[in-house]
């Protein structure tokens, strides 16, 4: 089973981090290439985002999280997705 969207916080027990998960993940698992996934991190300075994207993920939420506004994300990632 694949899920539909992964959501990675960017610090994790060393030597991973969310950006090194990911592409592992990317690279090892070719399902999960075309699922959006979305970064959330306390990292919430000018640029933090576009670095992210930039990196491979599809979004960015800084912490902490408000839930509309993850729901919402989402929804627009998945949405993205079927269209």
């Amino acid at each position: 089973e694949v899920f539909r969207v992964m959501l990675f916080d960017m610090q994790l027990p060393p030597p991973w981090d969310g950006v090194s998960v990911m592409k592992t993940v990317k690279e090892r698992i070719p399902a999960y290439r075309s699922v959006p996934f979305i970064i959330q991190t306390a990292f919430a300075m000018s640029g933090d985002r576009d670095s992210y994207i930039d990196a491979g993920f599809d979004d960015y939420i800084s912490k902490p999280i408000n839930k509309t506004e993850l729901l919402t994300m989402i929804q627009k990632q998945l949405h993205l997705r079927e269209s």
